[in-house]
């Protein structure tokens, strides 16, 4: 009777020392899962943070703006596209819509009076 109390124990034993081996292999499992997602994390929270801040900039841009600083606006817009490309967080479609923005604000409308023909009196 002993001796198979004594069994019984050390199997018991071996079963609670491969559930605790176990158990700390699925831990360390854990940890490294969760440091690999909190570097993830602080790598797209910078990049994001670094995105916001240009478009503040950009805004801060617009609302000092004046005629001449339209350069000075469309820098800081394109700072903040290539931010936001980086990260990944701005598709091909929106970034050429943006171009084209850019692009249609420089260009010269023909249309414009001042660009009419003025040599009538010549």
């Amino acid at each position: 009777e002993k001796t198979a109390s004594k069994e019984d124990k050390q199997a018991e034993l071996k079963k609670r020392q491969a559930d605790h081996e176990a158990w700390a292999a699925e831990l360390e499992e854990t940890k490294v899962r969760f440091e690999k997602a909190t570097a993830e994390y602080e790598a797209q929270a910078a990049d994001l943070s670094k995105a916001i801040s240009s478009l503040e900039a950009a805004i801060k841009a617009m609302e000092d703006s004046k005629p001449t600083s339209l350069i000075a606006l469309r820098a800081s817009v394109e700072k903040g596209m290539a931010f936001a490309m980086a990260a990944g967080r701005l598709a091909e479609q929106k970034r050429k819509k943006i171009s084209e923005m850019l692009q249609s604000a420089a260009r010269v409308d023909p249309a414009d009076p001042t660009y009419q023909f003025h040599s009538q009196g010549i």
